[in-house]
């Protein structure tokens, strides 16, 4: 099983997001196969942020967008084959 962490990492190495954003993004790049609902991608990004591998880069109101770090690209690609199957080619 995929990680929210993992999945978060491989969607914002993409382009940056928002939260809700990137659960939906999730759910399109895996065809439907892996879906996180909010309350496992908002304590993801929370310790991806904690961890240095993301940063909130702007808000609106109440809605953040995130960008992933350099650490974060790097932590990406370690785990891109425990999504490659699921994610494609990205």
């Amino acid at each position: 099983m995929v990680s929210a962490k993992i999945a978060l990492l491989q969607a914002l190495s993409i382009e940056p997001g928002y939260g809700s954003d990137l659960a939906e993004r999730i759910k399109k790049l895996t065809d439907g196969k892996i879906v996180f609902g909010a309350g496992s991608v908002y304590p993801a990004i929370r310790d991806l942020e904690k961890e240095g591998l993301i940063v909130q880069s702007e808000s609106k109101g109440r809605a953040s967008l995130y960008k992933i770090t350099t650490s974060g690209k790097k932590e990406a690609e370690l785990n891109k084959v425990a999504v490659l199957a699921l994610f494609g080619s990205t």
